[in-house]
């Protein structure tokens, strides 16, 4: 064989590389894009927030600075300016939102806080409809103490409504 033929087949060779290169990466951004549309992953998302409610340092929780610990069954700081400085997302489109109601078990009083008040208002009316426009939403309902100002605690129940719209 001479020259000319082996540098032909050596850029066949070459041409035949980048083009299952190219089909490679098509192939990828295909199945990235799939599994990004079809799986709807609110669930999940919904959960973590309800955990991150739950176990956030600066949150509603009692936090013991000492021993750098968070106590999630007794709450401190029943407050949504403290419920929204703890959850701050950055996310572009529409928010999550919760709501959390706390019912003392002695008196019946019921305090209610929201956590993106305004998102959460309207992602309320969009429950019950079908497809992508529905957001999904979790409900946790916890008994939990609430620590008094005088140093006493209370039993309460405590229930998280998270709505998270679906992506």
């Amino acid at each position: 064989m001479n020259k000319r033929g082996l540098a032909f087949n050596q850029m066949i060779k070459i041409a035949e590389l980048v083009l299952l290169v190219i089909v490679l990466m098509a192939l990828y951004f295909c199945l990235r894009h799939a599994v990004s549309t079809l799986h709807d992953t609110s669930s999940a998302e919904a959960v973590s927030y309800v955990t991150n409610i739950l176990y956030s340092k600066d949150g509603i929780m009692l936090y013991d600075p000492e021993i750098d610990r968070v106590y999630p069954g007794i709450i401190s700081n029943f407050d949504s300016a403290v419920l929204d400085s703890s959850m701050k997302v950055n996310i572009s489109g529409e928010f999550p939102a919760a709501k959390l109601t706390l019912i003392d078990a002695k008196s019946g009083g019921e305090q209610v806080i929201y956590w993106n008040e305004k998102w959460y208002n309207r992602l309320k009316e969009k429950i019950g409809f079908k497809g992508k426009a529905s957001p999904h939403m979790r409900t946790e309902n916890l008994v939990v103490n609430v620590a008094q100002p005088d140093g006493s605690i209370s039993l309460s129940y405590l229930t998280i409504e998270v709505l998270v719209p679906r992506r």
